[in-house]
């Protein structure tokens, strides 16, 4: 309809690693950037929550991608760095390697409360410089508690909303704006 080409990259029996559960291979989510910075690569998710990183011009798969929490999102500037939340902290990893760095623990940040995590909720990403991330924070019942921006650069939180008190509120995702200038939540 639209002349375009449309391609199927992936093999779920052919491109997974052996030992990885059997399931689909597919992108994450529709709002979240699969291609890295100079469009080399491509972060393609398994079914069962691993990750690959994939070659964009050859289309074929590099490897499991260094991610053992959630929420890969590529770096604006560096085509081998990805941001990744597990429970309360954001780390980076260069995908060629294997060694993950901490970039924030934000249960500093609400040292009142016990969070069982700091996150987007799988929908959201990072403003397009990879400076500001728009985040809510879950409590151990999964109940959101606050919402956040945390500025990566000065390596902060710079604005928060309490959201305790308010149970019947339920966010079901938040991003930030492209420009960092907006938190976006979806309730």
């Amino acid at each position: 309809v639209f002349g375009s080409c449309v391609v199927r990259v992936t093999d779920r029996n052919a491109d997974k690693n052996p030992g990885d559960d059997p399931g689909g291979l597919k992108n994450e989510y529709s709002r979240v950037q699969a291609f890295n910075c100079d469009g080399s690569r491509f972060l393609v998710r398994s079914t069962w929550g691993g990750w690959y990183v994939w070659d964009a011009a050859t289309l074929l798969p590099i490897g499991r991608a260094p991610v053992p929490g959630a929420e890969p999102r590529w770096d604006a500037a560096d085509p081998d760095m990805v941001y990744y939340s597990e429970g309360t902290t954001l780390y980076s990893v260069d995908v060629n390697e294997d060694e993950s760095v901490l970039v924030h623990d934000f249960a500093a940040d609400f040292p009142d409360q016990s969070l069982a995590a700091v996150w987007t909720r799988w929908e959201g990403s990072p403003s397009r410089d990879s400076r500001f991330w728009g985040l809510m924070a879950e409590d151990e019942s999964w109940r959101i508690s606050a919402l956040l921006v945390y500025d990566r650069e000065a390596n902060r939180v710079v604005a928060t909303r309490d959201l305790r008190g308010l149970e019947d509120q339920d966010a079901d995702s938040v991003t930030m704006s492209p420009l960092g200038n907006y938190l976006l939540a979806y309730f």
